[in-house]
């Protein structure tokens, strides 16, 4: 099978769906398909394909798509568009990873005027609370174009059932499947060692800390986190709190945040973490915390569950199956809460270690990317090829 992946970039300070989607791709192409992953070539990043190439297994196989990057390309996709409608004429299928940009339409566009099957990754972008981020534009955005692309793919993926149920609404008339996000087990057989990461904070030898690691943005909840360590802060004295990414304009109000509680000396900053380091940050964590008020399935929970570390997250994360397994607590938007499903680990090393090996059980045995990357291109091969075109429309609308 001719799989053609579209995600708009592979900069990884984008987040889930960057690695998602390489992700996925990679795994394909162990399963010998030819794969093809499009995306911008952004000029800032010399060395392009390293952005890719991450020690994954099977990228290798994976042929990496460039598409000359501008301002002005990004607003109109006319590259995009060419590279896309070139593409479409021997892919089997594209699947599109993310909606509202130029990008993903231009691909969208491509893949239902060749009649090919479309599959559709919204990736928590069209739940309500996204849908609430520039009401306005997204939607005329949908009104006008992405209702009819919607409603044309082979079928929609979602990540999960909580997403697929807050597609319902949308009454679409594609078919929705949900299969989640994964880790390849192999990369978390030999973690690196904690001083890896160390030598960035060293002044977390000998304490334990707390782990949040994602993009510094409003709706992943720092201000609960920081709250709720607050109250954990008060209790127990040797924990303190790493907090990692790229801001996303939340930064400076969390430092103040921070430093209005007077936990300056016990919150660091450690910016983006990337590969070894990040695994090694992970896996000496206490604990990883994610109180986000909107994810579509966050990559970073199943990292911390695959390096057998137990999680606190949101109900907004949807991931129940965390609570289920005993591999971490599921609560809801409160620093209260938060705080208290924290503690429940870090006074009781019993019950961490406990949950610790569900966490461990829970992402080898569910979420693998080999075991997921056969069910979605089994997926792939049961359903229809488009069955009428549309005319290109470009759409300005972002995240």
């Amino acid at each position: 099978m001719n799989i053609v992946h579209a995600v708009e970039t592979i900069n990884p300070v984008a987040g889930g769906p960057v690695k998602s989607a390489s992700s996925l791709a990679a795994a394909q192409s162990l399963l010998g398909h030819k794969v093809v992953l499009v995306c911008y070539r952004e000029s800032e990043h010399a060395e392009f394909e390293t952005l890719l190439r991450r020690g994954l297994p099977g990228e290798a196989g994976v042929e990496i798509h460039g598409v000359h990057d501008s301002r002005i390309e990004r607003f109109q996709a006319r590259s995009a568009a060419r590279s896309f409608e070139r593409l479409a004429r021997s892919a089997d299928v594209i699947h599109v990873h993310g909606v509202w940009r130029p990008f993903t339409l231009a691909a969208a566009t491509a893949a239902l005027q060749a009649r090919r099957k479309l599959v559709i990754s919204p990736r928590g972008m069209l739940d309500p609370w996204s849908l609430r981020q520039k009401r306005l534009k997204k939607w005329l955005a949908l009104q006008l174009v992405w209702r009819r692309v919607l409603d044309q793919a082979s079928f929609v993926h979602a990540l999960n059932e909580d997403e697929a149920a807050l597609l319902e609404p949308l009454r679409l008339k594609s078919e929705c499947r949900v299969f989640p996000n994964g880790a390849f087990p192999e990369l978390f057989e030999k973690l690196p060692a904690s001083e890896l990461f160390l030598k960035r904070v060293p002044g977390l030898k000998g304490r334990r800390y707390v782990l949040f690691l994602s993009r510094l943005h409003h709706k992943k909840g720092l201000d609960y986190l920081v709250d709720a360590f607050a109250t954990v802060a008060g209790v127990v004295p040797d924990v303190d709190l790493v907090i990692a990414g790229p801001d996303e304009g939340a930064e400076r109000d969390t430092q103040r945040r921070v430093e209005a509680l007077g936990l300056r000396a016990r919150v660091h900053f450690v910016g983006l973490l990337n590969g070894a380091e990040k695994l090694a940050a992970i896996s000496g964590a206490a604990s990883f915390c994610l109180p986000s008020r909107q994810e579509g399935f966050s990559m970073a929970i199943i990292e911390a569950l695959s390096c057998s570390v137990p999680v606190v997250i949101s109900e907004q994360c949807h991931f129940p199956e965390v609570a289920s397994a005993g591999a971490g607590k599921v609560v809801q938007l409160s620093g209260g809460e938060v705080a208290a499903a924290l503690l429940s680990y870090l006074q009781d090393d019993a019950a961490r270690q406990q949950a610790a090996l569900a966490a461990r059980k829970l992402a080898r045995d569910h979420y693998s990317w080999h075991q997921i990357a056969r069910r979605m291109t089994g997926a792939y091969e049961a359903v229809a090829p488009a069955s009428s075109g549309v005319s290109p429309v470009s759409s300005g609308v972002g995240r």
